[in-house]
């Protein structure tokens, strides 16, 4: 897997430090079983703290819309969306339960922190359902193409 690494200067009246968010750009997920979309902030000073996690989808057809939400203070909030009660957030990443093919499309993991601000990275989300007939396996695959974000 490979793994894209978006780097962040961040300068401030004290405190000058590299932070980075990595996470793949595209991830494979089969209809049936669970898929982790990894995001990691790698932070270069310890006094930065995580402030929320979020977790949004463009779908292939449609408008962006936000699947969760981790802060610090508030705990977890799962919006109502047709991924309610399938996702979870295990630190940054997002784990996506009993995937279905209506799951495909690109997911930004956005990481808010203090004092440095917030930082994002996008991962296409590719679905594929696997048919096996005797000897004979048929392959189908939904997404969309991969687009970085940074802001």
């Amino acid at each position: 897997v490979s793994y894209i690494l978006h780097r962040f200067t961040v300068s401030h009246q004290w405190l000058r430090c590299t932070l980075w968010v990595q996470f793949p750009p595209e991830v494979t997920g089969y209809v049936g079983h669970d898929v982790t979309l990894p995001c990691q902030f790698i932070q270069g000073q310890k006094d930065i703290k995580i402030t929320q996690v979020q977790w949004s989808l463009k779908p292939p057809e449609g408008k962006e819309i936000i699947i969760i939400v981790s802060s610090s203070l508030h705990g977890v909030n799962v919006p109502e969306t047709f991924l309610k009660g399938r996702v979870e957030i295990e630190e940054q990443s997002l784990m996506i339960r009993d995937v279905e093919k209506g799951d495909a499309g690109s997911y930004t993991c956005s990481i808010a922190t203090f004092p440095s601000g917030s930082f994002e990275g996008t991962t296409n989300l590719v679905v594929q359902v696997i048919f096996k007939t005797g000897n004979l396996i048929t392959i189908f695959c939904f997404g969309v193409s991969f687009y970085p974000v940074t802001r």
